[in-house]
């Protein structure tokens, strides 16, 4: 048996917020096959197969990561072609999570990890093999995050689950105060 685990690190969004957003990507009407409410998340940086010494590595590393709590607005679906997903994209994408995925790729690669080298495009994956549309607006869906985790991607016969192993709070620098009351 391989102690290979499938990782990445990222954003979910709280229990009661994905119940609410089911309910709205249902009236969407995608087509394709719809993600589990449970899986719905916003990754940060993809790590994927990694043992145990790497996964250590990765909690270590991503432990240096300071960055502040952050709100993320979700207000567009796009289909993108390649993966052949619907995605919830954000129109602006916030400085603090732009700096929260930077120090964590960069925490990453300095504890030896070999990243994708692609632009950082957050958004919220809603169906796969989704049937291709035009992009278009929908009310904006806020999230409030006060921390990110480590996930790993474990198949079954239900589908595929993403298991939250670790979590980090988002309190910015050593030392600083930051107001993290309703977070996520």
């Amino acid at each position: 048996m391989s102690d290979q685990r499938r990782l990445f690190f990222g954003l979910r969004p709280s229990a009661t917020r994905r119940g609410e957003l089911e309910h709205s990507v249902n009236d969407w009407q995608l087509g394709g096959r719809p993600v589990a409410a449970g899986n719905y998340h916003i990754t940060l940086v993809f790590l994927g197969s990694c043992d145990a010494p790497s996964m250590e590595r990765a909690k270590k590393a991503a432990g240096a990561v300071h960055a502040r709590p952050l709100t993320l607005v979700l207000s567009r679906v796009e289909y993108w072609h390649r993966p052949r997903i619907a995605a919830l994209v954000p129109r602006v994408v916030p400085p603090a999570l732009e700096r929260l995925q930077r120090e964590l790729a960069l925490a990453l690669r300095t504890a030896d990890f070999e990243l994708e080298d692609r632009v950082y495009r957050p958004h919220l994956t809603l169906a796969r093999k989704a049937v291709q549309r035009e992009p278009f607006d929908v009310a904006p869906q806020r999230f409030r995050f006060a921390r990110f985790g480590l996930f790993e991607s474990r198949s079954g016969l239900g589908g595929v689950r993403y298991i939250e192993l670790d979590t980090w709070s988002l309190k910015g620098a050593p030392g600083g105060v930051s107001d993290m009351a309703d977070m996520e």
